[in-house]
């Protein structure tokens, strides 16, 4: 799972739930440049326990998101 803007987590850590019910590996990556929503999106996302995380705060318009995996099978951006 490929996160941009991550606000708080809800969204993704109800997708790692989800997605764990059915004992699919979670491989979970995201970005957001408020470090708020960083430290937030890391609670809930330890919370679910996904099998590897990566959330970074950096700006998606730019080189950071080269920082994260390429081929994602879902990508996911909310407002």
């Amino acid at each position: 799972v490929l996160d941009i803007g991550v606000g708080e987590g809800i969204l993704a850590s109800h997708i790692a739930k989800t997605l764990k019910k059915f004992d699919l590996k979670v491989y979970y990556n995201a970005i957001d440049i408020d470090p708020y929503f960083i430290e937030k999106t890391q609670v809930r996302i330890n919370y679910v326990k996904v099998d590897s995380s990566n959330v970074i705060q950096g700006d998606c318009f730019s080189e950071d998101l080269n920082k994260l995996p390429d081929n994602p099978s879902l990508v996911m951006a909310s407002h």
